[in-house]
């Protein structure tokens, strides 16, 4: 089809280097070990529940940047004379290179590999990562806190989604089949619900209060996102989480100059606003406190008994 086209002239064109989509692959092993060490020394998940959150996490599968499809464009040579012939082709090269790749059945739904955009799609155990959110990042030149604190955090967020109120449904394969244990389940409702209720208490936009129970899945994986990625910092020597927090806050850098706009988005958007998405978040992790110092009587001071993390 013509998106497929555009899709391809667009991932020729904007991909950063010819290497990248090889090493943006191993750079989501890396965090998929991390989670591993993340469940592994979970204290709220019995030993059933924690031992098929890393089956399912170890069967995740992932599309990233651009559909593998695209890879066998340039073997067709539309030479045709009316639509409904090249049209035909198009559909008869199409039937023969998804063969190979199944697992990019998503992408016929999105369309646009340009959007700046990824996420987890639940129902196939896999998460995709468009080329249009990193076109323009070369990672060979990031440092590793830039790195963990932007992409990092992207990818970390969307695999937490497997396993949330939703993805906790869904088994390894995809397929409705809550896995959770009675225990681990009222374990996971009671952290949900403080997640939900920390948010309840927050105001933006004019003062206007956050809607918890619509932001709590999506502010549960920010959480997720920072904690696998501070998790693998402990492996780094000399790690400087002060670069690692700052680019993370960059990365959600936003000025809204309509306020009603803004509104709309507190009533409607299940991510939460971007100032939320990263004072609120930070502030829930002890080593954001000993980063920066952060005492009692400081703004951005959260009492210990009252943060909230997940993973």
């Amino acid at each position: 089809t013509i998106s497929d086209l555009t899709n391809k002239i667009y991932a020729d064109n904007y991909i950063p280097y010819d290497n990248f989509k090889n090493d943006i692959e191993s750079f989501v092993e890396e965090i998929k070990n991390g989670y591993v060490s993340l469940l592994e020394s979970n204290d709220w998940m019995d030993e059933y529940s924690k031992a098929y959150a890393i089956e399912k996490l170890n069967a995740m599968k992932y599309s990233l940047l651009y559909p593998k499809y695209l890879d066998y464009l340039p073997n067709i040579s539309i030479e045709y004379k009316n639509f409904a012939e090249a049209y035909g082709k198009i559909n008869y090269w199409r039937s023969l290179a998804n063969q190979p790749v199944k697992d990019d059945y998503s992408w016929s739904q999105i369309g646009i590999v340009s959007m700046t955009n990824a996420f987890n799609n639940r129902s196939e155990n896999m998460f995709y990562l468009c080329l249009g959110l990193v076109y323009d990042i070369d990672i060979r030149d990031m440092s590793k806190e830039e790195l963990y604190g932007t992409i990092g955090t992207i990818i970390g967020h969307e695999i937490s989604h497997s396993f949330d109120s939703i993805g906790s449904t869904y088994d390894k394969d995809g397929c409705f089949d809550p896995w959770m244990s009675d225990e681990t389940q009222n374990n996971f409702k009671k952290l949900y619900y403080k997640v939900e209720m920390s948010y309840n208490f927050l105001k933006a936009a004019k003062a206007k209060p956050v809607n918890g129970l619509l932001v709590v899945d999506e502010a549960i994986a920010d959480l997720g996102g920072i904690s696998v990625m501070l998790n693998l910092a402990k492996n780094e020597s000399d790690f400087d989480y002060s670069k690692f927090f700052e680019s993370y806050a960059k990365m959600y850098c936003s000025k809204h100059k309509n306020s009603e706009a803004l509104y709309r988005s507190l009533l409607n958007d299940q991510h939460p606003l971007d100032m939320i998405r990263v004072n609120h978040v930070v502030r829930q992790f002890d080593k954001f406190y000993e980063t920066y110092d952060i005492k009692p009587g400081d703004v951005m001071y959260v009492k210990p008994e009252e943060r909230v993390t997940i993973w």
